[in-house]
């Protein structure tokens, strides 16, 4: 695996707090993203969220995704 992939890894999943943003789309209406250090995460296609908590679990399930591959490649 490339030193790039690693790093990124390493980077999320040092995160010490789930987040979640908030955006519009082009009819006003307000979606949840997740976030972690600022940048906009998520395992699947769907970033867009109805709810801050299901944001936040969405952020906090790519951390320890994260985790759980930089683990797997140590």
């Amino acid at each position: 695996m490339d030193a790039t992939r690693v790093n990124k890894l390493r980077f999320y999943a040092k995160a010490k707090r789930a987040s979640a943003g908030i955006i519009h789309d082009k009819n006003f209406i307000k979606h949840f993203v997740p976030m972690l250090k600022g940048n906009v995460v998520c395992t699947t296609e769907n970033y867009k969220f109805k709810n801050r908590l299901s944001a936040v679990n969405e952020a906090r399930l790519f951390r320890k995704q994260c985790n759980d591959e930089l683990k797997q490649l140590n």
